[in-house]
């Protein structure tokens, strides 16, 4: 069973790339898929 730690590092990591996602995708100048 992964440590409480370790579920937070997981979920924090999720949360990261899909905020990176996101906002990738909208600045300006990039194109959208």
């Amino acid at each position: 069973m992964a440590t409480l730690l370790e579920t937070a590092e997981q979920v924090l990591s999720d949360v990261a790339k899909g905020i990176y996602e996101c906002a990738r995708y909208d600045l300006p100048g990039n194109d959208k898929p």
